[in-house]
Parts: C-alpha cells; structure tokens; sequence
C-alpha cells in the first residue's frame, strides 16, 4: 500500500483540532503540521491526540497567499505516496483505499459547505462534529472550488491550493466547516486570520475573504444559510 499523508498549517486552531485530529488520525498513515508560532493550546492537542505526527515550524513571519502555498510544497516533497494539505475547517470523507496504486498520479476532491442550521446546539467533543453538523450546501465552485491530492514527486499549488478543473471524483469529498459550527470560537478564528495577513497581501487584492468584520460575517451566514440543506442522504453515498 502506498502511505498517505496529511499536512496542514495553522495557527491557533484549538476549537476544531480535536474533531479534526480524530477524524483524521485513522484515516492517513502520517500527519504533518506546519504551526504558524500558535499561542493557545494547538501543540498540546496534537501531541495528545496524535502523538507520531510530526510538527513543523513555519519559515513565514505572516501568512502570506503565496509563501503559504509554497511552504507547503517544500514541506510535503519530504514524504513519499499520497498527500493532501487541508485546512483545519476541512473534514476529507470517503475510501482512500480507492487511491490509484501508480505513480504521478492526482485527484480533484469536491467540497461541500457545511453551515450551521442551530448555532444554539453546541457540539461536543465526544462526538464526530460531521455526525452533529450535518447541514450544507452541495460542491458549488463559486462557494469553494476544489482541492487536489496527488502521489507526485513534487507539486506546484495554484494560489489557495484550490483547483478550477474538472471532473472531480465522486468516491472522496470535502466538508468544509466554514460556517459551522457558528459561534464566537468561529467568529474569533475568523477574525484573527486578517491580523496575520501581510500587508503586501491586502494592498494586492489577496485574502480578501479573511478582510471581514462582525457583520459582515453574519450577512454571509444567513446568505448561505438560506441555501442550506440536511446532506446526510447525500453524504452516505460518498
């Protein structure tokens, strides 16, 4: 079998890490996490969860779009098979055993997002949060287009490491909890991106969808609410 890796970057990300670890820990051989000098509890989480996994610290002072990705391509060229980098909001579901066995080879990995329905119900930690969070929307490129896992020796990511081909397979998905859970740990992680963005970013028209206040975070909400559905049926078939 060929080994599959999980990177990541992050920073400060203890809300969702421990569904995410869990969700992910079984699923890959080997994880990796470029932490961007996270001051809460993120570290600790990690080692606890998924002790073996290793953490990188990142060669970049802000996150800046360009930088980001390139840091990423550099880190995961020293691990061998299947890899795919995933944001902390990103929740991979389906058979990775479907994986081609030869080499160079890559998948586009439709995204479905996820927005909370009950932000009154709090989720708990005992659970898996796709198994309380299960309202969305179906893979609409003009919400969150579509990531790339690959076995290629080295990989040049497109800016946002989203990918605009197409067809995409429909053995694997994405959840991306963007707007679920939707309460003030998300609100707050949604915040603080924008203070680690460099300025050269802003003045350049990238990441302006961390560039947000309060209320434009709840606009967005109810917008994509409003189009939210219970995707369990449609889920099961991945």
């Amino acid at each position: 079998m060929i080994q599959k890796t999980l990177l990541s970057h992050l920073y400060n990300e203890e809300y969702l890490l421990p569904w995410w670890l869990e969700h992910h820990k079984n699923m890959f051989d080997h994880g990796v996490l470029i932490d961007y000098n996270s001051t809460d509890r993120s570290i600790e989480i990690i080692r606890s969860i998924c002790p073996t996994w290793d953490i990188v610290t990142t060669k970049n002072q802000f996150f800046g779009a360009k930088v980001i990705d390139d840091e990423v391509s550099d880190v995961e060229n020293n691990y061998a098979g299947w890899k795919i980098c995933l944001n902390t909001t990103e929740f991979l579901i389906g058979n990775l055993d479907t994986l081609s066995q030869e080499s160079n080879s890559g998948v586009i990995i439709p995204c479905y997002s996820m927005v909370d329905n009950n932000p009154e119900d709090k989720p708990s930690y005992s659970l898996p949060l796709i198994n309380q969070k299960y309202f969305g929307i179906k893979p609409d490129p003009q919400i969150r287009r579509p990531r790339y896992m690959h076995n290629k020796h080295y990989y040049m990511y497109p800016l946002g490491r989203h990918i605009d081909q197409s067809p995409t397979t429909d053995e694997l998905a994405i959840l991306w909890y963007g707007w679920a859970p939707f309460n003030e740990d998300i609100i707050k992680r949604k915040l603080q991106i924008q203070t680690r963005m460099p300025a050269s970013d802003k003045s350049n028209g990238l990441g302006t969808q961390h560039l947000v206040d309060r209320n434009k975070l709840q606009a967005q909400y109810l917008n994509y609410l409003s189009r939210a559905t219970d995707l369990r049926e449609e889920l099961k078939k991945i």
